[in-house]
């Protein structure tokens, strides 16, 4: 059965990754759609260490995806191999505490 994408909530930003997949950041849906480039869901992240808020940005390069999220002041950065995901940022500082 093909899984199309989910119906998008405002998105407010896209980015290609390498092996052209489609990356969707939705503003209101508060989540991000991964793509292939046929439209296929492959994968829906909605921020396993912190959920999204309002999204407002999204870069792909180097093997992940950064998804930045205007009301918490950070960055969620995702692993396009792993699908793993860290905070990269916090208003302005790295996330764990150092400075």
């Amino acid at each position: 059965m093909l899984r199309t994408a989910v119906p998008f909530e405002e998105p407010d930003a896209c980015a290609i990754i390498a092996n052209g997949s489609i990356v969707v950041a939705e503003f209101v849906g508060r989540r991000v759609q991964l793509l292939s480039r046929s439209g296929r869901l492959l994968q829906v992240f909605t921020g396993s260490s912190l959920p999204f808020c309002q999204l407002s940005g999204v870069v792909a390069g180097d093997g992940h995806v950064f998804v930045a999220d205007f009301d918490h002041d950070l960055v969620h950065v995702f692993d396009v191999v792993t699908l793993g995901e860290t905070l990269l940022l916090s208003r302005g500082r790295p996330m764990g505490g150092e400075s």
